[in-house]
């Protein structure tokens, strides 16, 4: 076997291999995609299982503790305390925990009560699609990215290989 056929097998499988990899990495990709839509679906399911109204509800104050990151350090964590009339009339407490700084005086969000428990509401901010599509793109190049641009040069490489060996033989 002589150094050009060397290079075309060469070539043919890393062709072999690049499709496996891609598999492999569209297998990896479809189970990342399928945590974003779980986490969603558990929103989406909750609320689409009451009937819901939308209200503003009004940060009144913050309260600091302190949790303990993936490293084992202390990091300061804020839950911040909203106000909202339900539609009964009664004021109720809307809790959004483990915020990174403390909250601000007169900030206002956008929140659903339940309309049978006034008291149970929610803030729903994984309902923008373009967020979870952007995450899902941008998982999809941190994972392929990389190797889709070092088999590029691989194969740049072999072809080059492969043009340098025919010249020697004089095949070209």
């Amino acid at each position: 076997m002589n150094s050009v056929d060397k290079i075309k097998k060469g070539i043919k499988e890393s062709w072999i291999m690049f499709f496996r990899m891609i598999i492999f990495f569209l297998i990896i990709l479809a189970f990342a995609f399928y945590l974003f839509d779980l986490k969603e679906s558990i929103y989406v399911k909750e609320y689409k299982s009451t009937t819901w109204y939308e209200v503003e509800a009004t940060y009144s104050h913050s309260s600091k503790h302190q949790e303990q990151d993936s490293e084992g350090n202390y990091v300061d964590s804020y839950d911040w305390f909203y106000n909202y009339v339900g539609k009964d009339g009664k004021t109720y407490t809307y809790i959004d925990k483990n915020n990174s700084v403390d909250g601000t005086e007169g900030y206002t969000i956008t929140i659903y009560v339940d309309e049978k428990d006034p008291s149970h509401s929610l803030e729903i901010r994984s309902m923008d699609k373009s967020t979870n599509d952007w995450a899902k793109k941008l998982t999809a190049i941190i994972i392929l990215g990389p190797y889709l641009v070092s088999f590029i040069v691989g194969i740049i490489i072999l072809y080059v290989r492969l043009a340098i060996a025919k010249s020697k033989e004089g095949v070209i």
